[in-house]
């Protein structure tokens, strides 16, 4: 393309919309748009003004969101979701929502923002907003021992015949569709149905995030063991979903998140949950 070429395309792709902008009387743009009403119209406002936060979470995401032996919910989204309370200036209110439900519940407004390792993923921001990332994990497998002694690479189980068990619509089951083309991909509504699946021997194993992977092999380390995916093929970064086009509130969540790592209360918050996790484990209901 000849240099005019690309520097007209420039000038009305770039340069015009802004002259316009600039020379554009101020009366005329704020009788179409009063910052105002965009405050007063943000999700922000109004949980301020109606003094709650209500954050959806799915419970049954260890270390994440679950709930201990006293019916508490805990967790480390938890902790965080009650950060996010406190720098409002409001109350904290869990609604513990299956996963399948979740983004219903938000676009309804029967809760104000997810709070629950919510995957940062292109299509998802078509329907909901999602904040930076707050923090960043990998992949793994729970497998079945008696029916895979030896495996120890995902692409072991990439074969006809191998069953993969996925919780619907997570980033386990988007990137076990993506790998497994010659194996059987096995979709659950709930987390525990999904690992009960593969202890149970029906299915080879589940492909889940790693600290949930973790905890539920954890507890059935006779019936299954963990290979993980190797972050450098697939990482997961998490954040907050809140409705779509509320642009003020999403600038103040991405402020708070960059707040809470600068002022070292993520990396306290991780180290609580992710590394010294046996004293939350003892709070949690006895195995079935």
């Amino acid at each position: 393309m000849r240099k005019t070429g690309i520097m007209r395309i420039l000038f009305t792709v770039i340069i015009a919309p802004i002259a316009f902008f600039l020379l554009t009387p101020m009366t005329v743009i704020s009788g179409e748009i009063d910052p105002m009403d965009i405050v007063k119209g943000s999700a922000l406002t109004k949980i301020r003004q109606n003094g709650v936060l209500r954050v959806g979470c799915d419970a049954s995401y260890p270390p994440f969101d679950i709930v201990d032996k006293d019916g508490q919910i805990i967790g480390f989204d938890i902790d965080i979701g009650k950060l996010v309370a406190e720098a409002m200036g409001v109350k904290y209110e869990v609604v513990n929502t299956a996963w399948e439900g979740i983004f219903p519940a938000l676009q309804t407004g029967k809760i104000d923002i997810i709070i629950n390792g919510v995957t940062i993923k292109v299509s998802r921001a078509l329907t909901v907003d999602l904040t930076d990332p707050y923090v960043t994990i990998g992949q793994s497998l729970g497998i079945n021992r008696k029916r895979n002694l030896n495996v120890q690479k995902w692409e072991d189980l990439n074969e006809k015949g191998k069953i993969i068990a996925v919780m619907l619509g997570t980033a386990g089951d988007f990137l076990a569709t993506k790998l497994y083309k010659n194996a059987e991909v096995r979709r659950f509504q709930t987390a525990p149905e999904m690992v009960m699946e593969v202890v149970a021997g029906r299915a080879d194993a589940w492909q889940w995030d790693i600290p949930a992977s973790s905890f539920h092999v954890g507890r059935n380390s006779d019936k299954v063991y963990l290979v993980e995916i190797p972050v450098t093929e697939y990482k997961e970064h998490l954040g907050f979903a809140i409705r779509k086009g509320d642009f003020v509130f999403l600038n103040w969540l991405n402020l708070f998140i960059m707040d809470l790592k600068e002022s070292g209360k993520l990396n306290e918050l991780y180290n609580k949950w992710f590394v010294d996790s046996e004293w939350w484990v003892k709070l949690l209901p006895p195995k079935k």
